[in-house]
């Protein structure tokens, strides 16, 4: 219980976030583009690739909090 009580402080922790921010940033970057690049230069880029490309992100925040 103790590890998700800091966890979670983590998470809104300001000194962490200005670090986390540019990790994200940096990172869902390119994953984006490995992932959705071709379709977005090509105009074929639909909700069905937006919404899951986006929400990554928020992946992208807990996994750089965490590492």
């Amino acid at each position: 219980m103790k590890i998700l009580k800091e966890y979670s402080f983590a998470l809104i922790n300001p000194k962490l976030a200005s670090i986390v921010v540019r990790v994200v940033i940096v990172v869902d970057s390119i994953l984006f583009t490995i992932n959705h690049g071709h379709a977005l230069i090509k105009g074929k880029m639909t909700r069905d690739r937006e919404v899951p490309g986006f929400a990554w992100s928020a992946e992208g925040w807990r996994c750089a909090i965490a590492g």
